[in-house]
């Protein structure tokens, strides 16, 4: 089960990779919703939500339907996700940078993260090749630890995050009919 394995070309990629390795005998590529809702729910039916460096909601009914929320990946659909909580808040790091927001503690704690002594470091940095979608995602542990220690701008976009979440899982049970326990 891995992110990201969204269609049957996914699948075959992978599987073909599977086979080329001799890792299994058997086996079966599917996304990680699939594998999370399977063995986080009685007999494989409720509604699984994931959110980390993306995020997914993967709902299934006792007859098989099921409704696919979100996961559209970093550029159209991870809402709710890590990546996204970490560029909101390089947004407005930028933004504080040419004084259209005031986010001074989230510019010390992007910088820190990121290494970098200044904004103009940081961006180059951040649009660099080799900087990943999960190098990016991992700034949101600091925008969380930053909430958690009462930085209002870093809760604000927590609770956007959460909420993006929240709507992820009820539009899943609303579409399926399900009801909440």
């Amino acid at each position: 089960a891995l992110a990201g394995v969204d269609t049957k070309e996914d699948e075959t990629q992978i599987s073909g990779w599977v086979r080329d390795q001799a890792v299994a005998g058997r086996f079966s590529v599917l996304n990680d919703s699939e594998l999370v809702l399977a063995c986080g729910t009685p007999e494989g039916v409720g509604v699984a939500l994931i959110s980390g460096t993306g995020s997914i909601c993967l709902g299934r009914t006792a007859d098989g339907r099921t409704c696919r929320v979100g996961g559209w990946g970093p550029l159209t659909g991870d809402e709710g996700s890590g990546y996204e909580l970490a560029v909101r808040a390089l947004h407005l790091v930028t933004k504080t940078a040419d004084a259209r927001a005031q986010a001074q503690s989230l510019v010390r704690a992007a910088l820190t993260h990121f290494s970098q002594p200044d904004v103009p470091a940081l961006v180059h940095l951040l649009n660099a090749p080799a900087t990943t979608t999960a190098d990016i995602a991992g700034l949101a542990t600091t925008v969380l630890d930053h909430a958690g220690r009462g930085d209002a701008v870093a809760a604000t976009l927590v609770d956007l995050a959460v909420t993006e979440l929240v709507e992820q899982v009820q539009v899943a049970l609303r579409t399926l009919g399900i009801e909440k326990p």
